[in-house]
Order: C-alpha cells, then sequence, then structure tokens
C-alpha cells in the first residue's frame, strides 16, 4: 500500500514547523532512553513544548474527523501529524492510520509514542506531502490538522496557493473515490486579525491584508517573504474546488481548532453567539448586530472542511 520513506536523521532538517529543533532533540533523547514521553514532557525544561501540554492530550482534536463518514475503514493518512494525538485516535476506527510526518527527529518521536501508548495500528512515516508514498485510490480518510497553511514552506519555488493546490492534489490522488478530506485551519477573516493579531508570526495585519502588501511588509519587518496564506470561507471553497474536490463543507471550529468544544454550521447564528461575548458593552453591540444580519460565521476563529474526491471522474 505505501513504501517506507524512513531516513537516517538529518540534524540539518528545518524546524518542525514552531517547534525548535533543540527541543525535539532533548525530548526524543529522553524517550529513546525508556522515559515516557509524559514524564518527559513534565520533567525536561523545554520552553515551547511545555506550553504545549493539551496539544499532546486533547483527543477531541480528533473528534470532527471521525466523524467524516468514509465507504471503508481500511487506511488513514494524517499529514503533519503534530503530537500524533489525531493518528492514535484515528487509529480506534480504522485498520491502519499513516502519520507522515517531515521531520525525521519528529517522526522518531510520533513512532516512539504510538509505541509507548500501545498504538498498534498507527505508525510514523517520514514524507513529504507534495509527494505522498500511498498508490492512488487507496486511502479512505486524508487529514490536515493545521497543515495546509505550511505547505508553501515544503515547495519554495512555487507561489503559495500553487503550492497548497500542488498538496490538495496529490492528495486526491491518492483518496478512493469518494473518500474523505478533513482539514482544520485558521480563518482569514477573524475578527482578531482585523485588530492586529497574528495567526503564525507574520507583521501585524499581514493575513487581512493584500497578498503583495503583506509579502512587502513581512521582508521589510521580518527579512523573510509572506507565505503562510489562509483564506476566508469562500476562498477556501474556490482553493478545494480548483483542486478536483467537491461537496466541500465549512464548520466553525468553536472556540479554535487548537481546542476544540464543537464544530458548528456557519449559519447557526443562537450557537455561535456565546462564543463572540465580550465585556466591553460597545463590542458585545456590534457582534450582536453581526449576528443578527447572520455573519458570526465569517469571523471565527477557524474552520473544520470536509471535501470528498469525486465518485465519478472529471471531464479532461
Amino acid at each position: 500500500m505505501i513504501r517506507d520513506t524512513r531516513t537516517a536523521p538529518d540534524v540539518n532538517a528545518s524546524r518542525q514547523g514552531t517547534l525548535p529543533d533543540a527541543e525535539i532533540a532533548e525530548l526524543l533523547a529522553a524517550v529513546s532512553a525508556g522515559e515516557p514521553w509524559s514524564a518527559a514532557l513534565e520533567r525536561l525544561r523545554l520552553p515551547t513544548l511545555s506550553r504545549k501540554r493539551h496539544w499532546f492530550v486533547n483527543a477531541r482534536k480528533a473528534d470532527f474527523y471521525r466523524s467524516l463518514e468514509t465507504a471503508r475503514r481500511d487506511w488513514a493518512l494524517d499529514i503533519g501529524p503534530g503530537s500524533a494525538i489525531i493518528a492514535a485516535e484515528l487509529a480506534r476506527d480504522y485498520t491502519s492510520v499513516i502519520a507522515l510526518e517531515h521531520h525525521p527527529l519528529w517522526c522518531r518521536f510520533v513512532g516512539r509514542r504510538f509505541a509507548q501508548d500501545g498504538v498498534h495500528r498507527a505508525f510514523a512515516v517520514q514524507g513529504d506531502a507534495m509527494g505522498l508514498p500511498c498508490r492512488e485510490g487507496s486511502i479512505d480518510l486524508a487529514v490536515l490538522n493545521g497543515v495546509l497553511e505550511w505547505i508553501p514552506d515544503a515547495a519554495p519555488r512555487l507561489a503559495p496557493r500553487s503550492a497548497q493546490l500542488a498538496c490538495l492534489r496529490e492528495i486526491r490522488r491518492a483518496l478512493r473515490p469518494g473518500g474523505a478530506l478533513g482539514i482544520a485551519i485558521e480563518n482569514r477573516w477573524f475578527f482578531g486579525n482585523f485588530m492586529g493579531l497574528s495567526p503564525h508570526g507574520e507583521p501585524p495585519f499581514a493575513a487581512v491584508l493584500p497578498r503583495r502588501l503583506a509579502d512587502w511588509q513581512s521582508r521589510r519587518r521580518l527579512g523573510r517573504p509572506y507565505r503562510t496564506w489562509i483564506y476566508q470561507a469562500h476562498g477556501y471553497r474556490r482553493l478545494l474546488a480548483a483542486a478536483g474536490f467537491d461537496d466541500v463543507r465549512l464548520y466553525g471550529a468553536m472556540p479554535t481548532y487548537h481546542e476544540p468544544r464543537e464544530a458548528l454550521a456557519l449559519s447557526a447564528r443562537e450557537a455561535l453567539r456565546p462564543y463572540f461575548a465580550s465585556a466591553r458593552p460597545a463590542k458585545d453591540a456590534v457582534f450582536a448586530l453581526l449576528g443578527r444580519l447572520g455573519l458570526l460565521g465569517q469571523l471565527v476563529h477557524s474552520f473544520y472542511i470536509s471535501a470528498r474526491r469525486p465518485l465519478v471522474p472529471s471531464p479532461p
């Protein structure tokens, strides 16, 4: 079904998203020496990883993906598995789960976590989202949880949207006809972005500025291009349609996909309203008005998205 792309670790590999390589190496060393990963996480002084304990243990992060219907439950693919909690939970439902990780050290950690936790139906494979180690039409469910915005970094010669399209088309190739794709990602139109919040360490307002202006601002302030592109609801629908997916559905990941409680329809005014409560009367009045207009769903922090590979091939 897959080819094993695991290799010897490259100590010069790039950092894993926002996780420092030094912290990854220190945690892996402790786990490789036999210490339980949870104990090592508590004992070691890891400024970034120690703040992410919920990231390792919050099983609700997998609920949305486990809810997606698939005709078969043989193979699931979690691309960029993070702490591997989602892949571990998917192993309750699927015969085999591939946790595809590009970073060699983190891939080794994921494999050791599975072994320590007794997760026998999930395994770590080092590989690249731009060239999946899967036969065409072999995967029932694919997951991109907080990954799609980082894909342009894996293909620096491509424009950000082109890189994301290439990745999505590769996933579509790997999915069975009718197979499901689940995505969690930030919303470009999140109200906080209009107040200067930075989703991925970009300069303030970069997410909502025109792309060229955001790129100029990032190069000027940070010395690097702006490539962590996110979109509003309509933008994600267009992106997935361009990649060849159908049955695209968006939900609000509430309050965020990082620590989710529920997935809500973007049109669910009454259910969404409590998540926009504010102690400031003027701000609360604005949210109340937006709720009456049915616009709160467009301003959520992040989305859960589901899409499918069409059952019938698209005409050439």
